[in-house]
This record gives structure tokens, C-alpha cells and sequence, in this order.
């Protein structure tokens, strides 16, 4: 079954098309990096003796990261993310762009109906985005395997920022090591990555494990409870 010109969204949870909303706050719901005022600049009494170089400008480039422009993305991911409504959080996980276009896992989306309702957030708090696509033509008779998607941690990050999201909620290991993050990141654990705070979980698999999901649910109650108030607001 095809999934074209239908929304990105409602592909996969037709039932909760009412929790991804267009429109959302755009305040921020997280607190910044650095909240300290600037103190004030003291009276120079002497001359320093030596002025420090100035950083290399190659090495400022590379610290610096930017989103890349829109319409340098590959089409695959510019036609996902025109799919996309904007949310606070934004989910992925490995087979999600496989779901959206592909061939859908009934119990996946179980899992994630369930676990949004229980969660009980207002609309436009949520969102879903791939963290790798296909690089095959998105139609029902393409032929593909698993090596066939591929992630673009650029692509992925950049489409983050424009869909205004504040959080990201990954599943997994192998959509974590794919969303390049750079960094070593333990199971429900969090840290900040580019504007946003990223908690890792386990893969979906586990996740939805009766022995396990109870768990789940309250560590993200716990987790994105500044977000959902936000939204509220």
C-alpha cells in the first residue's frame, strides 16, 4: 500500500491525528543553556602586556554548526518533512521512516497509539520524524532492502530545528548512533545536543515489552513534563 499524498502522520496513527497539531507555541519550554547575566566589565587599571591570537578561523567553522538550507536536501527528506506538522518532541526511531512509506508494523503502531494516549498531552506537543529514509523511489512496487535507507544526520538535524521542536525522544541504539550524535549516550539518559534535550530509550521492541512499558511511561511523564505544560499555555 502506498503512502503518498498522505500525511506523514496519520499513515502510520490515523487514530491520533488529533495530537499532532499545525500550529505551536512557539515559547520555548526548556530552560537555556546558560541563564547566568552578563557581570558587569570592570575597569581595565593596566595595560595587558600581550594580546591572545585570535582562533583560527577554520577551527571556528568546524565548532560551529549550522541547519543546512532546505533546498539543498535531498528530494526524499524535503518531501518527508512537507508531511510533517511541527511539535515540541519530536519521536524516531530506526524503522520509522520504513512505517511511514513502507510497510507499516501493526504492533509499532500499537505500541505508540498506547503510549501517546496514556501520555495524555495536549495537541502539538508530539511529532514524528525519520532519522533515515530510502533512497529508492517512495512507491509501492519499488523494490528495496534494509540497506536501502540510509540516515542524513544533517538533513535530520536541520529539519528538527524547523519544525520548532524543543525535545527528541530516541529509540534505540541504532537510531542513535544514526542521528550523529557524536557522543555516547546510556539508556534513559538525557543531555543537550543543538538547542534541544535528547533521551535515549530502549528499542521499540523492548519498549513495548509488558514487563517493561509501565517504566517507559513514567520516565517520560517525568522527562517531557515541562513540554506538555507548555503547550497547555
Amino acid at each position: 500500500m502506498a503512502f503518498e499524498n498522505i500525511n506523514i502522520n496519520s499513515a502510520v496513527w490515523p487514530g491520533l491525528k488529533w495530537l499532532l497539531l499545525p500550529t505551536v507555541p512557539r515559547r520555548p519550554w526548556f530552560a537555556p543553556e546558560n541563564t547566568s547575566a552578563s557581570a558587569p566589565p570592570k575597569a581595565r587599571q593596566t595595560p595587558p602586556r600581550r594580546v591572545p591570537p585570535e582562533p583560527s578561523p577554520s577551527r571556528s567553522a568546524r565548532s560551529a554548526w549550522r541547519p543546512a538550507p532546505q533546498e539543498d536536501w535531498p528530494d526524499v527528506w524535503r518531501k518527508c518533512f512537507a508531511e510533517t506538522r511541527a511539535g515540541r518532541v519530536v519521536w524516531t526511531y530506526w524503522e520509522l521512516g520504513e512505517d511511514l512509506y513502507r510497510r507499516p508494523d501493526a504492533h509499532r503502531r500499537e505500541f505508540f497509539q498506547r503510549l501517546l494516549k496514556d501520555l495524555n498531552h495536549p495537541g502539538g506537543t508530539h511529532t514524528f520524524f525519520p532519522v533515515c529514509l530510502s533512497n529508492v523511489s517512495q512507491n509501492a512496487h519499488a523494490e528495496e532492502s534494509e540497506s536501502d535507507f540510509a540516515p542524513n544526520p544533517d538533513v535530520f538535524w536541520s529539519a528538527l530545528k524547523k519544525l520548532d521542536a524543543r525535545g527528541l525522544v530516541i529509540f534505540g541504539e541504532k537510531a542513535l548512533k544514526a542521528a550523529g550524535l557524536g557522543r555516547a549516550l546510556h539508556t534513559f539518559d538525557m543531555i543537550r545536543q543543538r538547542g534541544l534535550s535528547v533521551w535515549h530509550l530502549p528499542d521499540v521492541h523492548t519498549a513495548s515489552d509488558i514487563r517493561y512499558y509501565g517504566g517507559i511511561l513514567e520516565f517520560l511523564r517525568t522527562a517531557l513534563h515541562d513540554a506538555a505544560r507548555a503547550a497547555r499555555q
